[in-house]
């Protein structure tokens, strides 16, 4: 991805954790809102729209304690 690019995300939560799912570095539209984070409830799923932004690598990840890892 470029920066400048439009990026469609697709999450899935798979099984019976529910997450948070976070992007750092750039933000993302749901539902007309741009925000960082959004709750990702098991099995569900959702589509996230972002404009790619700033150059760099970013991370993706779970801002549920027990799903980060070192």
């Amino acid at each position: 991805m470029c920066e400048g690019d439009k990026a469609i995300w697709y999450a899935y939560s798979y099984g019976s954790d529910s997450h948070v799912f976070h992007m750092h570095g750039n933000n993302f539209r749901y539902n007309g809102d741009y925000m960082a984070a959004k709750n990702l409830n098991d099995g569900n799923m959702f589509t996230l729209y972002m404009p790619a932004g700033l150059r760099d690598v970013w991370q993706v990840l779970c801002h549920v304690a027990g799903h980060l890892s070192t």
